[in-house]
């Protein structure tokens, strides 16, 4: 699945509603700590 990318943000979607969001530079740990956590 991959994750939409709005200029300079990556927006973290949970269930089709606003859960996250990262501004860049993005931290990959960060990122894929909150995606593993939604699920």
């Amino acid at each position: 699945e991959e994750l939409p990318l709005v200029c300079d943000r990556i927006l973290l979607l949970q269930h089709g509603t606003f859960s996250q969001e990262f501004h860049s530079p993005v931290n990959v740990d960060e990122l894929m700590s909150a995606i593993l956590s939604v699920h």
